[in-house]
């Protein structure tokens, strides 16, 4: 099935909730899976959200349920995670969901490197092997050659392989941070998240 931002948006917003301000989570402030952070400059932050920290609710319409904020909240999901990750360019929904879903959870940055090194477990690149393409960097950037293994390993109809060692990479990425902060072990959604994603051809 084509990718398709519309399909993909609900399932990952359904993780997101509504507002939050979790002081381990670098990200601060965080509205239907937007940071503050990283959209600053996003008028909702100081026209919706402020106010109803400051006042709360009934006095302030809560911003989850405001129409600019939650455009906003779309606008950002798609052109910054989607786009930015040409998920409309992967030829198959499921894959893009997927990373979609891990770019919106973690960055844009560690969504595409996964996606590549997953891409390095397909190309049999060993002597006397298929030597499909030479391994990728992993440098998170899915450029030309990027999306051309993945044509290639799409055209091979081994889409469900490559989607098993994206899903079971990303969940290796949550189990180290797990490690590297004790902190992060109560963020075990995020295991439940990625084994929500199924393969369809």
């Amino acid at each position: 099935m084509t990718p398709n931002f519309p399909r993909a948006y609900p399932k990952t917003l359904a993780h997101e909730g509504t507002w939050s301000w979790d002081k381990d989570d670098p990200g601060g402030q965080t509205l239907l899976g937007v940071t503050r952070r990283d959209w600053s400059w996003l008028t909702m932050w100081t026209e919706h959200v402020d106010p109803w920290v400051q006042h709360g609710s009934p006095a302030v319409m809560e911003p989850w349920k405001v129409p600019e904020a939650r455009d906003q909240c779309r606008f950002s999901a798609e052109k910054g995670y989607w786009t930015r990750l040409r998920c409309g360019e992967m030829l198959n929904h499921s894959l893009a969901a997927q990373v979609f879903d891990t770019a919106f959870n973690i960055g844009v940055h560690a969504a595409g490197r996964i996606l590549q090194e997953a891409l390095n477990f397909m190309n049999r690149n060993y002597p006397g092997g298929l030597n499909l393409y030479q391994d990728l960097a992993t440098d998170g950037g899915l450029g030309k050659v990027s999306m051309a293994a993945l044509a290639k390993i799409l055209g091979r109809a081994e889409g469900d392989i490559l989607f098993g060692h994206y899903q079971g990479l990303r969940i290796g990425h949550y189990q180290k941070l797990m490690q590297s902060s004790t902190l992060r072990e109560k963020y075990q959604g995020w295991i439940r998240r990625a084994q929500e994603f199924h393969w369809e051809a």
